[in-house]
Protein backbone atom coordinates (compact mmCIF):
# COMPACT_ATOMS: atom_id res chain seq x y z
CA UNK A 1 0.00 0.00 0.00
CA UNK A 2 2.88 2.51 0.67
CA UNK A 3 4.16 2.04 -2.72
CA UNK A 4 1.14 2.87 -4.24
CA UNK A 5 0.70 5.89 -2.35
CA UNK A 6 4.25 6.92 -3.67
CA UNK A 7 3.28 6.12 -7.04
CA UNK A 8 0.18 8.18 -6.47
CA UNK A 9 1.81 11.10 -5.57
CA UNK A 10 4.36 10.85 -8.73
CA UNK A 11 0.97 10.52 -11.02
CA UNK A 12 -1.70 11.76 -9.10
CA UNK A 13 -3.91 11.45 -12.19
CA UNK A 14 -2.99 7.62 -12.82
CA UNK A 15 -6.69 6.20 -12.49
CA UNK A 16 -5.37 2.55 -12.69
CA UNK A 17 -3.26 3.02 -9.43
CA UNK A 18 -6.20 5.07 -7.44
CA UNK A 19 -8.69 1.45 -8.80
CA UNK A 20 -5.72 -1.01 -7.57
CA UNK A 21 -5.53 1.00 -4.16
CA UNK A 22 -9.61 1.40 -3.67
CA UNK A 23 -9.65 -2.46 -4.45
CA UNK A 24 -6.66 -3.04 -2.22
CA UNK A 25 -8.79 -1.03 0.81
CA UNK A 26 -11.63 -2.81 0.21
CA UNK A 27 -10.30 -5.88 0.76
CA UNK A 28 -8.39 -4.36 3.88
CA UNK A 29 -11.88 -3.41 5.10
CA UNK A 30 -10.85 0.34 4.55
CA UNK A 31 -14.17 0.99 3.67
CA UNK A 32 -13.72 5.47 3.78
CA UNK A 33 -10.65 5.34 1.90
CA UNK A 34 -12.20 3.53 -0.70
CA UNK A 35 -14.76 5.39 -1.02
CA UNK A 36 -12.06 8.99 -1.53
CA UNK A 37 -10.13 7.15 -4.15
CA UNK A 38 -13.44 5.85 -6.02
CA UNK A 39 -14.91 9.40 -5.54
CA UNK A 40 -11.35 10.75 -7.23
CA UNK A 41 -11.87 8.41 -10.24
CA UNK A 42 -15.14 9.97 -10.82
CA UNK A 43 -13.79 13.47 -10.45
CA UNK A 44 -10.64 12.53 -13.24
CA UNK A 45 -12.33 9.46 -15.44
CA UNK A 46 -15.32 10.27 -17.56
CA UNK A 47 -15.18 7.20 -19.80
CA UNK A 48 -16.76 4.58 -17.70
CA UNK A 49 -19.05 6.54 -15.36
CA UNK A 50 -21.97 3.65 -14.68
CA UNK A 51 -19.17 1.43 -13.43
CA UNK A 52 -17.00 4.00 -11.43
CA UNK A 53 -20.12 4.81 -9.65
CA UNK A 54 -21.24 1.46 -9.38
CA UNK A 55 -17.72 0.80 -7.48
CA UNK A 56 -18.51 3.35 -5.18
CA UNK A 57 -22.04 2.32 -4.51
CA UNK A 58 -20.53 -0.79 -3.52
CA UNK A 59 -17.86 0.55 -0.68
CA UNK A 60 -21.01 2.66 0.61
CA UNK A 61 -22.70 -0.78 0.85
CA UNK A 62 -19.95 -2.49 2.34
CA UNK A 63 -19.52 0.74 5.33
CA UNK A 64 -23.07 0.35 5.71
CA UNK A 65 -24.33 3.56 4.00
CA UNK A 66 -27.04 2.06 2.23
CA UNK A 67 -28.48 5.58 1.12
CA UNK A 68 -25.02 6.70 -0.36
CA UNK A 69 -24.70 3.34 -2.46
CA UNK A 70 -28.26 4.30 -3.53
CA UNK A 71 -27.38 7.30 -4.39
CA UNK A 72 -24.26 5.92 -6.58
CA UNK A 73 -26.65 2.78 -7.89
CA UNK A 74 -29.01 5.30 -9.08
CA UNK A 75 -26.59 6.82 -11.04
CA UNK A 76 -24.75 3.98 -12.42
CA UNK A 77 -28.66 2.98 -13.65
CA UNK A 78 -28.55 6.42 -15.11
CA UNK A 79 -25.65 5.81 -17.27
CA UNK A 80 -26.24 2.18 -18.11
CA UNK A 81 -30.11 0.98 -17.82
CA UNK A 82 -29.64 -2.43 -19.20
CA UNK A 83 -27.15 -3.21 -16.58
CA UNK A 84 -29.00 -6.55 -14.59
CA UNK A 85 -26.11 -6.01 -12.39
CA UNK A 86 -26.45 -2.35 -10.88
CA UNK A 87 -30.88 -3.67 -10.06
CA UNK A 88 -29.89 -6.68 -8.02
CA UNK A 89 -26.74 -4.39 -6.33
CA UNK A 90 -29.18 -1.53 -5.11
CA UNK A 91 -31.42 -3.94 -4.12
CA UNK A 92 -29.08 -5.37 -1.50
CA UNK A 93 -29.12 -1.57 -0.47
CA UNK A 94 -32.34 -1.37 0.00
CA UNK A 95 -32.65 -4.09 1.44
CA UNK A 96 -30.21 -3.32 4.60
CA UNK A 97 -32.08 0.23 4.74
CA UNK A 98 -34.88 -1.90 6.52
CA UNK A 99 -38.11 -0.15 6.13
CA UNK A 100 -41.35 -1.78 4.28
CA UNK A 101 -40.77 0.57 1.46
CA UNK A 102 -37.43 0.23 0.64
CA UNK A 103 -38.33 -3.98 0.80
CA UNK A 104 -40.52 -3.14 -2.28
CA UNK A 105 -38.01 -0.91 -3.66
CA UNK A 106 -35.48 -4.08 -3.40
CA UNK A 107 -38.26 -6.21 -5.11
CA UNK A 108 -38.87 -3.89 -7.67
CA UNK A 109 -35.40 -3.82 -8.71
CA UNK A 110 -35.00 -7.73 -8.45
CA UNK A 111 -38.11 -8.20 -10.22
CA UNK A 112 -36.09 -5.25 -12.75
CA UNK A 113 -33.51 -7.25 -13.18
CA UNK A 114 -35.05 -10.55 -13.96
CA UNK A 115 -36.23 -8.63 -17.29
CA UNK A 116 -33.28 -7.27 -18.02
CA UNK A 117 -31.63 -10.79 -17.54
CA UNK A 118 -34.62 -12.60 -19.14
CA UNK A 119 -33.92 -10.75 -21.86
CA UNK A 120 -30.32 -10.64 -22.57
CA UNK A 121 -30.62 -14.51 -22.30
CA UNK A 122 -33.71 -16.16 -21.60
CA UNK A 123 -31.81 -19.33 -20.07
CA UNK A 124 -31.29 -17.28 -16.88
CA UNK A 125 -33.36 -17.81 -13.66
CA UNK A 126 -32.65 -15.29 -11.36
CA UNK A 127 -33.75 -15.23 -8.03
CA UNK A 128 -34.25 -17.58 -5.93
CA UNK A 129 -34.92 -14.89 -3.52
CA UNK A 130 -36.20 -15.70 0.54
CA UNK A 131 -39.07 -13.50 0.46
CA UNK A 132 -41.11 -13.74 2.93
CA UNK A 133 -43.75 -11.44 5.83
CA UNK A 134 -42.51 -11.00 9.59
CA UNK A 135 -44.83 -8.59 11.41
CA UNK A 136 -46.61 -6.89 8.24
CA UNK A 137 -42.81 -6.24 6.91
CA UNK A 138 -41.71 -8.36 3.60
CA UNK A 139 -38.40 -9.79 4.20
CA UNK A 140 -35.27 -10.94 2.01
CA UNK A 141 -33.17 -13.46 3.21
CA UNK A 142 -31.53 -13.78 0.15
CA UNK A 143 -30.36 -13.48 -3.48
CA UNK A 144 -29.22 -16.42 -5.76
CA UNK A 145 -29.28 -16.49 -9.41
CA UNK A 146 -29.01 -19.72 -11.47
CA UNK A 147 -28.71 -20.76 -15.10
CA UNK A 148 -30.46 -23.60 -16.56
Amino acid sequence: ENSLNYEIELSPYNIKLYRERAELNLKNKKYNEAIQDYTRIIEFNSSNPAENYASRAYAYYLAGENQLAIKDYNEAIDYQPQCYAWYCFRSLAYKNCGSKSAYKEAIIDLNTAYELMHAKDPKYIILKAGIFVLDHQICILNVECFIV
